[in-house]
């Protein structure tokens, strides 16, 4: 019956044969709000809503980055990078976002890798995952990433 099975997917592009604890997943959202109003002393509900036009430029919002690891099976649970306390670092910010902007967001993450390092030289090798936002491949972030004079090797890919 091994026939049947249908064979695994491939690894994702650019990251085949290194540990998921390495990796470090960036994303970003912006979001608005557009109407709030209370009737008779009740607050409002939370929902979802999708706009048509998603590139509201004229109109205030708040940006959020955030990156998240994975958490590694090899530190012992009650410490920070562990997989029951993967670190996460989040930037708010009511401008756009720009390469300026997530490149001191990238800066903050790496110094907070280098100042606070887990046990065992676990964050020698980091790798940044990201998606196609134009901002993340500028060479203003590129070389934040690259050229940094760590004793750590950063590097990034994009997310397939």
């Amino acid at each position: 019956f091994r026939w049947l099975k249908p064979p695994p997917p491939p690894p994702p592009l650019g990251v085949h044969g290194l540990p998921v604890h390495r990796y470090i997943d960036i994303d970003e959202t912006g979001f608005f709000l557009k109407i709030l109003s209370a009737n008779y002393g009740r607050g409002h509900c939370t929902c979802t809503v999708q706009c048509t036009s998603h590139c509201r430029r004229n109109e205030s919002k708040i940006n959020a980055i955030l990156a998240v690891e994975a958490g590694n099976p090899n530190i012992p649970p009650h410490m920070d990078g562990s997989l029951n306390r993967p670190r996460k670092w989040l930037r708010l910010t009511v401008e756009n976002v720009d390469q300026f902007i997530f490149g001191g967001f990238i800066n903050e993450v790496l110094d907070n890798i280098e100042r606070f390092p887990v046990q065992g030289d676990y964050d020698m090798n980091r790798v940044i995952i990201w998606d196609n936002l134009r901002a993340y491949k500028t060479p203003y972030v590129t070389t934040i990433i690259g050229d940094r004079p760590s004793p750590n090797n950063f590097s990034s890919v994009d997310r397939p």
